[in-house]
């Protein structure tokens, strides 16, 4: 007598709608595993897909007055003419 074999449960994943996209491009860039992984799993934790949770971050990054994210040392302003704040 044979034992019925469960098919195994696969997680399903958070995914975009198809479509939801307007210009979609494959990201390739190399960095710590430790930080892809932190990525997946905070993106799992939001539901979103990883590239979504990603694209999200970027979207809403805080911004210093020279456009670059308030965590990055302020860039060089040699040259720069001072503006008068009244």
């Amino acid at each position: 007598m044979s034992d019925a074999i469960e098919p195994q449960m696969r997680e399903k994943k958070p995914r975009r709608k198809m479509g939801a996209l307007l210009d979609p491009v494959l990201v390739n860039w190399r960095i710590e595993r430790s930080t892809r992984d932190l990525i997946n799993e905070l993106a799992k934790r939001s539901r979103m897909s990883a590239s979504e949770f990603v694209e999200r971050m970027a979207t809403n990054l805080e911004l210093t007055d020279q456009g670059i994210p308030s965590w990055v040392p302020e860039l060089d302003r040699d040259g720069e003419l001072p503006i008068d704040t009244a």
